[in-house]
């Protein structure tokens, strides 16, 4: 008994090619927060950027050094 051999068969593959476009897009945040200094005085500086990430603890402004009286 002689045993066959397999068949050899060929298939092509496709071929796959990328494209690259240039999109313009417009974005909204899903998340805002207003900022308000509770204290009335002059705003010497800012110290954050917006649009950017405020951790809890850092200072936000810089008001002009005076005698405040908390109630």
């Amino acid at each position: 008994m002689q045993s066959k051999k397999p068949r050899s068969t060929s298939q092509s593959l496709p071929s796959i090619q990328a494209e690259t476009s240039l999109l313009t897009a417009r974005m909204e945040v899903s998340l805002s927060a207003q900022v308000r200094i509770r204290v009335e005085d002059i705003v010497q500086e800012l110290r954050y950027l917006e649009g950017y990430d405020v951790k809890v603890g850092e200072f936000m402004f810089r008001i002009r050094p005076a005698q405040l009286t908390l109630p």
